[in-house]
C-alpha cells in the first residue's frame, strides 16, 4: 500500500501547476501586444482582436516577421515564437528560480548559506519566481525580435521605422494627418 504523499510535495506541485496556468495565461494575454510593441504591425490584446488588424493581412506592404514566421527567411525559427516554447521556456525560470531559492550550501558553493533568501516570508519567493518568468517572456521576446528584425526586411523595430518610398509606415499609409 503507497503511503499518501507528503504535503509539501503535494504543495509544491499545486504551486508548479498554478505556475504553469500562470505562465500560459500571461503569454496569451500578452504575446500579441508584444508583438506589436516589437514591430509596430497592430497585434493588439487578444479580446480587442488580437492578430486580426496586423499588417500581415494587408496585400501590399511589409509584413510583421512574427505573424507571417513561414515566408521569411527565418522560418525554421518559427518554433521559437510559438506559445508551447514561450510558456516552457518561462516555467523552466520559475522551476530555476525555485530551486536557487530553496537549495542549500551543499548543493553548490556558489549560493549563498540557506539558499538565496534566508529567511523569506511566503509571498517574496513566489513573486521572485514570477518575476524570473515574466522577465524570460520579455527577454526571449526581444531577442527574438531583434533576430527576425536583423534576419528580414521588415523596417520598424521597435522605435526604429523605416518609412518606405511609398510613404508606408511598417505596412500602414502615412499621411501628414492621419498616422493610420
Amino acid at each position: 500500500r503507497l503511503s499518501p504523499p507528503c504535503p509539501r510535495v503535494l504543495a509544491a506541485g499545486v504551486e508548479l501547476c498554478a505556475a504553469a496556468a500562470g505562465c500560459r495565461l500571461f503569454d496569451w494575454a500578452l504575446h500579441n501586444p508584444y508583438c506589436g510593441l516589437l514591430f509596430r504591425c497592430h497585434c493588439t490584446w487578444p479580446w480587442a482582436g488580437g492578430s486580426a488588424h496586423c499588417n500581415v493581412h494587408h496585400a501590399t506592404g511589409p509584413k510583421c516577421p512574427w505573424c507571417n514566421v513561414r515566408n521569411t527567411p527565418l522560418h525554421w525559427l518559427a518554433w521559437a515564437i510559438k506559445d508551447n516554447f514561450t510558456v516552457s521556456a518561462m516555467v523552466l525560470a520559475y522551476v530555476i528560480t525555485w530551486l536557487a531559492q530553496t537549495v542549500g550550501p551543499s548543493a553548490s558553493p556558489l549560493l549563498p548559506k540557506g539558499g538565496i533568501v534566508a529567511r523569506p516570508s511566503v509571498c517574496l519567493p513566489i513573486l521572485t519566481r514570477a518575476t524570473a518568468a515574466m522577465l524570460t517572456f520579455a527577454l526571449l521576446g526581444f531577442v527574438l525580435g531583434l533576430v527576425f528584425y536583423l534576419g528580414t526586411d521588415y523596417p520598424c523595430f521597435l522605435f526604429i521605422v523605416d518609412d518606405g518610398p511609398e510613404g508606408t509606415l511598417c505596412g500602414w499609409r502615412t499621411s501628414r494627418t492621419n498616422t493610420r
